[in-house]
């Protein structure tokens, strides 16, 4: 992740943050995992949903 901060006027700044791919796709594995771990799916115990089947369904979450 690279940060860099930049003077925009006399009170004011200018943040730039910039992630790599391989950071924002460990994120998303994180927080897909604890959707599969819990998240209630119809006809499936928690926790025993497919993953494919958790992504379709909380896809709009996890992305959040």
């Amino acid at each position: 992740m690279k940060v860099a901060v930049e003077n925009a006027g006399p009170c004011r700044k200018q943040i730039k943050v910039e992630f790599t791919a391989e950071e924002i796709q460990k994120e998303y594995d994180e927080s897909l995992a604890v959707y599969a771990q819990h998240g209630k799916v119809k006809g499936f115990r928690p926790g025993k949903a497919p993953v494919d089947l958790i992504r379709r369904t909380y896809d709009k979450q996890i992305l959040e």
